[in-house]
């Protein structure tokens, strides 16, 4: 890409067949289609669509993509790389980004077939060409459900880093927490923050004598939660051989 131009954006565009079937998430007539590949994980229910679209819970479409990217000051005339795995709709849902951004790129047009033949038999070491140049790019966007989320902790630690704030991450036991209490926002930290300072403040005396190994038990209990093991047996069984 730094041969095409000095300067370049990224976007990872999560648009695969399988994960549009696990969001739950429509955008025309693929219901049936979609719907058939979702009935594989057994534990996922029925969503209702027009919510989680409303909190950005569903994967942003290319012309969504393209059409935020140029608003927020992209010309025509930027170098795009796109980073996917199999689009689900193919040139016919790429076509939209194609006519917002001119200079359109994705691993199979920098290179020849001859060139990816190594890779093209491990979806692994073709998502690592991928990363590789995504990593060197200039700006990176992504259009997966998670990216609202980092959006507003990044600007929670621009903000912080003016008051000398710690910066605000995510920890695995607390990622489970919020998944296992429905929490759909951010704001769930503020509940979590006020829940903290309460049990210090007044509850430390009846906490004093737990022992870690109960500590341990209870951080282990959240974070099983987040483990689907259905979804891993037959992501091992489909694609593990």
């Amino acid at each position: 890409m730094r041969t095409k131009s000095r300067r370049y954006l990224a976007v990872h565009l999560r648009f695969e067949p399988d994960m549009l079937a696990f969001s739950g998430c429509y955008y025309g007539g693929e219901r049936r289609e979609l719907g058939a590949i979702r009935r594989r994980w057994k534990t996922l229910s029925e969503a209702d669509l027009d919510p989680e679209r409303r909190h950005g819970k569903c994967p942003s479409n290319s012309e969504e993509v393209g059409l935020l990217l140029r608003a927020v000051g992209f010309g025509n005339d930027s170098y795009l790389y796109v980073a996917s795995g199999e689009v689900y709709g193919g040139e016919e849902t790429l076509r939209p980004l194609k006519v917002l951004f001119q200079n359109f790129y994705t691993k199979y047009t920098l290179s020849n077939r001859g060139e990816l033949e190594p890779f093209s038999l491990y979806s692994s070491r073709m998502a690592a060409l991928d990363y590789i140049v995504c990593d060197q790019s200039d700006v990176f966007v992504t259009n997966n459900n998670g990216n609202k989320e980092m959006m507003a902790i990044g600007l929670m630690n621009i903000a912080g880093s003016c008051t000398s704030s710690y910066v605000t991450t995510g920890s695995f036991s607390r990622s489970a927490v919020n998944y296992n209490a429905g929490c759909n926002s951010v704001v769930s930290n503020v509940v979590m923050a006020l829940t903290v300072m309460v049990t210090l403040l007044l509850l430390t005396p009846l906490f004093y004598y737990t022992s870690r190994v109960v500590l341990a038990s209870i951080i282990v209990a959240a974070v099983l939660g987040l483990i689907d093991f259905p979804a891993a047996y037959f992501i091992w069984k489909s694609y593990g051989r």
